[in-house]
């Protein structure tokens, strides 16, 4: 007979049964859950579109009224849903077939606990561990089930939709909706109907909450005993570190205690007859106490008091009038002291991980005895966590929660500002855990092998004789298993599998653990004990992921986004949690693992979300970074905006004051006795632990990088973040920015708005300052912050950047070109070639809002700042520019020299005819604007000049060695084929050329409207236009020579520049000889400009002599005529084509030394040093 008994246990699969059941009733909540939610969901792209559709609201509720009895021949009460049926039984055939699927899943489980029952199994979770763990899930699994599904709010609706619409296109209803249907009517009320169903399984369920009573008053202890008993510490005694833990409940001791509360919480009113002892009650109690919330499935909760409360009072005996006392006295001390217990639970966590953290960080080999502690840790930790999440959720969130008992409590009292550090700590363990997974390996498998396998042997050798023959075979397997292990497969990287061992332990449980046998497992304790630890330490060998999943597991953030990112924030708003937030990321890793293969349309889902919280926190933490190194950069530019010259002045006036105050006698009032606060007064300070806004700021980026730098990279479903590269960026991103937004201010004046753009200088320092800071984040995090730089300023010296954006090239285009150099004229601006600068010498103009002075961006230190920024391509492309504006006047040259074209070839050819001269002269038209365009021309060409040697020098300081080359190349080379490109690479390098290759590229353009010849013609004329004009200079003051200057106030000393460019450009021609060429039309030039100017000065002299003033000019006249005649010096000073002997060949040399004499003279009190030139001109005479 009891040899029957083991055969029909034997027989009956049990552990296979329970095994495959519980992982499809997992499966099986993830699919009613989903279901829920969908119904639940106000969104309507997750809805069918027929259940939004209003026409058809007064069917569903005949439909709901009358569930589940649809009779046969009232279909056409539906007709209605004809047009909808194809659509309602596509739609809806997953969610139907679910509920079919849970009909079936519980008759199966009803059948298995009907066998278990049958078999008379013996639950002791401490003997049986598999087995009753097993069980006790299953039925908490079922529970839940059915509870979640009566709180499908549509599942009336849903069933019967597609019950009739499967009637209206096959005949007839779906053969499992009348069961299904009056499953979903029996279990309105889930609980009392499930108390019913377990009446006759009570009694097991009893036992194995019985068992529960040690394991739970070991787990259930507060943070004070944990510290007394010197739980989870490893260095309480040093003498032990290396001894691993024995425990008869090894498998206990990492069991979750948030499991064993559901099992108690969900079994206990499917047993409340046997509820009658007081350890039992007390468990009961104490698990009421802890907790308030409790999980059915991930975010699908219960307040627990209630949902007792509602079922025990619809049990009419003593043992519920019992548990309804015991509900009703801990319901408010819940609410009230619950959050302080675990409170102090986590404090004592977060101390206890943070020890052993650095402790395996320094001694990975403790990994190996230790692991135990690892395990428990983590598991408690997950456990507080999830305690954690479920009541801010009720608290923060939950518009369901009892007023009443809330009431008073504000949002801070549920929320944890350490929590990130809780999380932290939590996967650094479990990053330990994995990166030194061999360490762990190889000290089970040689505690496998040696120690374990002894003792079985010994156990094997007192019971042997005793066993039934298939039990006695598996306990053989196992010694021989454990036996067979090797160090070397370790090291090999050999696959090992001892999951077969495990599930052979498992059937071993369910075979010896019914009563009547002869071998019965509960009277053979220690050889239980021994097969619980061996299993524990077979899961330490080829089970480690996934006993860390246990243990550890933090997907329950995935169905609480809004805590997630609350706790995440927390991190703000605490710089003691701040490199803590790449816990919060890392989480991100678990949410895949909450997936299930019964429900793979929530993998995508999940995916996704994962992935979208990773960004988004990642994000946030690179842009809080960001935000920090913005706020230490603008500081940092302030301080050194504090030693600019600009800033001295308050410091000179306030020396006066004092100096004037004193010679005086007169005292200073309260107000003018307060000094000003010089540079660097910030770094004094008197006590270190004072912080300024500085030392915050750098701790607080010290911080966010130690966060950004903890893992290099965090694989998440089938994406790869690297947190340092959303940092870098956003660097790149910042610097970008920065160098645009800071070039200007946007100003309002009387009601126009403009900008005031910063000079290149002050900008550069902008720029240096900006660069210092961000050199010292690679002392944090290792990012190559010099490639952003490279990248970012090669950007810039761009017309726009990567997002398209206009950058420093095009804003400082804008103001060189745009506003500075086109109003020249119009802001009497003088260029100065001694100074390298441009003055303005006007006065102020009032009236115009704009003011911007020249002399402030256009000179030598401003311009090398401006190249530094925008670089060798921004530089070239303002040349370029520069051209554009000279050959827009060229235009208008050739429009004039069209114009006069007939006199001006007559003026050509009698040069040396004075009366011919004079008449073809007053024939001339437009000289003045020929003259204005003349000008500019130069003054844009000095510019140009000015640019490229400040190109030159920042080419000279960062490439010497090419740049010598290319100075080398450009001098020796000699092929004139190859001139023009020759040409081209020295004037990008900045060299000087005697043709501007830019210029006459732009000059030389392909052009259909004028033949070559005709071109060359205009050309010659232009000069010749361009010769007689000159001398109409000295009918303006303007045009007087300032020695002190060593300019003209009209800028007339920008001609010389002017004439020998343009002769250069106009008149090359490949293959020919340049020399000649040029020189002979320069030549041309000097002959008609002397020709009129020695005219002009025997007019004079005929006119006074005629009015009887003995040809004497007055003083301005003088002055006027001889700056003229400085011009024509000029020119042929400045010419690579002429020389003195053919200027004195055409103008007396004579007249020269005059005109300079006469204007040194006049200029006396002028600064004689900075002309060594003329001085040296005299002392040749």
């Amino acid at each position: 007979m009891m040899h029957n008994h083991s055969i029909v246990s034997s027989q009956q699969k049990l552990a296979e049964k329970l095994t495959i059941l519980n992982d499809r009733g997992i499966g099986m909540l993830t699919r009613i859950s989903n279901i829920k939610k969908a119904c639940v969901d106000k969104d309507p792209a997750s809805k069918p579109a027929f259940l939004l559709e209003k026409n058809l609201e007064p069917t569903f509720k005949q439909i709901v009224k009358k569930f589940p009895n649809f009779e046969k021949g009232t279909m056409s009460q539906y007709s209605n849903l004809n047009s909808w049926k194809n659509d309602i039984l596509k739609s809806l055939s997953l969610y139907y077939n679910t509920f079919v699927d849970l009909l079936d899943f519980k008759d199966q489980v009803n059948d298995l606990l009907t066998t278990i029952d049958a078999c008379q199994i013996h639950f002791d979770i401490a003997i049986n561990f598999d087995l009753s763990k097993n069980y006790l899930d299953l039925i908490t699994t079922y529970v839940s089930l059915i509870i979640l599904l009566s709180k499908v709010d549509d599942r009336k609706t849903v069933l019967g939709l597609y019950t009739i619409a499967h009637e209206m296109l096959n005949g007839q209803g779906d053969p499992s909706f009348p069961r299904l249907g009056q499953m979903i009517i029996d279990y309105e009320i889930p609980m009392k109907k499930l108390a019913e169903d377990f009446v006759p399984h009570s009694k097991l369920i009893y036992e194995c909450l019985q068992s529960l009573v040690p394991i739970y008053k070991q787990k259930n202890v507060t943070a004070e005993e944990m510290r007394r008993n010197l739980m989870l510490n490893l260095s309480a005694c040093p003498n032990l570190m290396l001894q691993p833990p024995f425990t008869d409940t090894i498998n206990c001791d990492i069991l979750s205690f948030e499991i064993i509360e559901r099992w108690i919480i969900l079994c206990t009113p499917l047993c409340i007859g046997y509820m009658q002892h007081q350890n039992c009650l007390e468990m009961f109690r104490n698990v009421l106490l802890n907790s308030h919330v409790h999980t059915l499935y991930r975010d699908d909760t219960i307040l627990t008091h209630d949902f007792l409360l509602k079922f025990l009072e619809l049990v009419k005996n003593s043992s519920a009038k019992k548990l309804i006392e015991i509900v009703k006295d801990t319901q408010l001390a819940s609410f009230q002291n619950a959050r302080y217990t675990h409170r102090e639970k986590r404090q004592f966590l977060r101390s206890a991980l943070r020890e052993m953290s650095l402790l395996f960080t320094d001694q990975p080999g403790l990994l190996g005895p230790k692991a135990l502690y690892l395990l428990i840790g983590l598991s408690i930790a997950r456990d507080e966590v999830h305690w954690l999440l479920r009541h801010q959720y009720l608290h923060w969130f939950d518009t369901n929660k009892p007023a009443k008992l809330t009431k008073g409590m504000a949002k801070e009292d549920w929320m944890d500002k350490s929590l990130p550090e809780l999380l932290f700590l939590i996967e650094e363990l479990r990053t330990l855990a994995r990166k030194y997974v061999q360490v762990i390996q190889r000290y089970y498998v040689e505690y496998l092998s040696s120690g374990d396998a002894c003792v079985l042997n010994q156990h094997l050798e007192q019971i042997l004789n005793v066993l039934p023959e298939d039990e006695a075979i598996l306990l053989s397997s196992f010694h021989s298993t454990i036996s067979s292990l090797s160090v070397k497969q370790i090291e090999n990287n050999e696959s090992i599998n001892l999951r077969p061992l495990r599930l052979d332990w498992f059937r071993f449980q369910a075979y010896t653990s019914v009563v009547k046998l002869p071998f019965c497992l509960n009277k053979n304790t220690t050889l239980a004990k021994t097969m619980n630890t061996i299993s524990f330490h077979s899961k330490m060998v080829d089970f480690i992921d996934e006993i860390l999943f246990e243990t550890s597991d933090l997907s329950l953030f995935c169905f609480y986004p809004n805590l997630f990112f609350e706790n995440f924030h927390i991190c703000f708003e605490y710089p003691s949690q701040l490199r803590y937030s790449i816990g919060f990321p890392l989480l991100c890793s678990h949410f895949m693992s909450c997936t299930h293969e019964l429900c793979p349309e929530e993998r995508q889902f999940i995916g996704r979300k994962s992935i979208d919280f990773a960004s988004k926190v990642i994000d946030d933490m690179a842009r809080e970074t960001k935000d920090i190194i913005a706020q230490i950069c603008d500081k940092h530019c302030e301080l050194n905006l504090q030693l600019d010259p600009m800033q001295s002045l308050p410091f000179l006036l306030d020396h006066i004051k004092k100096k004037y105050r004193k010679d005086t006698g007169k005292k200073q009032n309260q107000q003018q006795q307060q000094s000003l606060v010089k540079p660097g007064n910030e770094s004094i300070r008197f006590n270190r632990e004072e912080m300024n806004f500085l030392d915050k700021m750098n701790m607080a980026l010290a911080e966010w990088c130690y966060a950004l730098n903890y893992t290099h990279s965090i694989q998440i479903w089938e994406f790869t973040f690297y947190p340092k590269e959303y940092l870098y960026t956003k660097l790149e991103s910042l610097f970008n920015k920065v160098m645009v937004q800071k070039c200007f201010v946007e100003v309002t004046e009387k009601n126009e708005k403009f900008r005031v753009y910063l000079r290149p200088s002050e900008m550069l320092n902008i720029i240096d300052s900006y660069k210092k800071i961000l050199l010292t984040i690679e002392n944090h995090v290792q990012i190559d912050i010099t490639k952003a730089f490279n990248n970012v300023l090669s950007q810039q010296s761009q017309l726009i950047d990567s997002n398209g954006n206009a950058t420093l090239t095009r804003h400082y285009c804008d103001l060189y070109i745009e506003k500075l150099l086109r109003n020249i004229e119009r802001n009497h601006v003088i260029y100065l070639p001694s100074q390298k600068c441009f003055l303005s010498a006007g006065k102020v103009d009032h009236t115009q809002v704009e003011q911007i002075q020249h002399e402030n961006y256009i000179n030598y230190n401003e311009l090398i700042a401006l190249c530094e920024i925008i670089g060798v391509v921004g530089a070239k492309y303002m040349i370029e520019q520069v051209n554009t504006l000279i050959y827009e006047n060229l235009i208008k040259l050739k429009a004039i020299v069209s114009q006069n074209k007939e006199v001006l070839q007559s003026l050509r050819i009698n040069f040396d005819r004075p009366d011919m001269m004079k008449e073809l002269y007053k024939r001339l038209e437009n000289i003045d604007l020929a003259l204005v365009s003349l000008l500019n021309i130069g003054i844009y060409l000095a510019f140009k000049d000015m640019l490229t040697d400040c190109l030159n020098e920042i080419l000279e300081k960062r490439l010497p060695y090419l740049m010598l080359s290319a100075e080398e190349f450009s001098k020796n080379f000699s092929d004139p084929k190859f001139e023009l490109l020759v040409n081209e690479m020295s004037s990008s390098c900045g060299f000087k050329t005697n043709i501007d290759t830019g210029l006459y590229q732009i000059i030389k353009a392909p052009n259909s409207k004028t033949s070559p010849d005709d071109e060359y013609a205009i050309s010659c004329l232009m000069m010749v236009l361009l010769a007689v004009s000159i001398s109409r200079l000295t009918k303006y003051d303007s045009s007087q020579y300032k020695a002190e200057l060593q300019a003209h106030a009209n800028n007339s000393h920008c001609i010389a520049l002017a004439i020998n460019t343009l002769a250069g450009c106009l008149f090359y021609d490949m293959g020919a000889d340049i020399q000649r060429n040029v020189q002979s039309r320069l030549t041309e030039f000097l002959a008609l400009a002397s020709s009129a100017l020695l005219k002009l000065s025997l007019d004079v002299e005929v006119n006074n002599g005629a009015a009887g003033q003995n040809g004497v000019l007055s003083q301005k006249e003088q002055l006027n005529r001889d700056s003229v005649y400085i011009i024509l010096d000029q020119i042929v000073q400045s010419s690579p084509f002429l020389s003195y002997d053919l200027l004195e060949s055409c103008f007396p040399y004579a007249l020269l030394r005059t005109s300079y004499r006469q204007i040194l003279k006049k200029n006396s009190n002028g600064i004689s040093s900075g002309v060594s030139n003329l001085t040296n001109l005299l002392i040749s005479d």
